[in-house]
């Protein structure tokens, strides 16, 4: 595949992703096998893009040969929920499996979660050290910034795929993860045992509220209440 000159790294998040909260790294297009960098879109462009169903996901660069997918995908198939779907592409190259992570919009919310896409780098970054994630591991959030806007948000426990319905979600080549976000007041044997318990039960869910930003749980990983609010705001 040809590719165009690389667009420079930021020096302190080591990727494409802009250390200013108010930017976002470049998009991608690929024609003809060659991969062509876009600078940012405007952000109102972008959100209509996202929106918008008969539009492609948009393929924002993270890293060298690292992506990831985004779209903004009404699950009106399974558990009628808005969600951002963040999909990565290349970490399966360095020997971690790619992950899929699902978290819903929230009223108003117009803005990509920025963090998803650093957390997508950090994991590229480990898995160069040696440090993947398997199912039912766990990976703290470890930038300074916020992630999803809450203190009470540590990481992600990924899981393998189900019964659960991925009808209109980004599928990576397969094997992939689903990452379930972990809260602050959880703990890992809780949400590990929640998981298994669920896999094996495959039952459909009702969704919690989460703490601060009063987003909703995505129901799609068929999680239950068994770990009540403490897996919130994701898939």
């Amino acid at each position: 595949m040809r590719r165009q000159n690389h667009p420079p790294l930021d020096n302190t998040t080591n990727s494409y992703i802009p250390h200013d909260s108010n930017l976002f790294p470049p998009t991608v297009t690929i024609h003809k096998g060659q991969i062509i960098y876009h600078p940012p879109m405007d952000e109102s462009v972008l959100y209509k893009t996202l929106k918008n169903e008969c539009e492609p996901s948009v393929m924002f660069a993270i890293n060298h040969n690292l992506y990831a997918y985004v779209k903004i995908t009404n699950l009106n198939c399974c558990v009628n929920k808005i969600c951002w779907n963040v999909t990565s592409r290349g970490l399966a190259c360095i020997g971690q499996d790619e992950i899929i992570l699902l978290v819903e919009v929230l009223p108003d919310e117009t803005r990509i979660p920025k963090d998803l896409l650093t957390y997508i780098n950090q994991l590229y970054l480990e898995a160069i050290k040696g440090n993947t994630v398997t199912e039912l591991g766990f990976s703290v959030y470890q930038s300074t910034n916020l992630l999803l806007g809450s203190r009470e948000h540590v990481g992600f426990l990924f899981i393998r795929q189900t019964l659960q319905c991925l009808q209109k979600i980004i599928l990576p080549p397969a094997p992939f993860l689903i990452g379930l976000l972990v809260h602050r007041v959880c703990t890992i044997e809780q949400c590990q045992q929640t998981a298994v318990k669920n896999m094996i039960k495959s039952a459909n869910i009702l969704c919690q509220q989460t703490g601060d930003r009063n987003r909703t749980e995505s129901a799609v990983c068929n999680l239950t209440a068994d770990c009540e609010h403490k897996l919130s705001r994701a898939y």
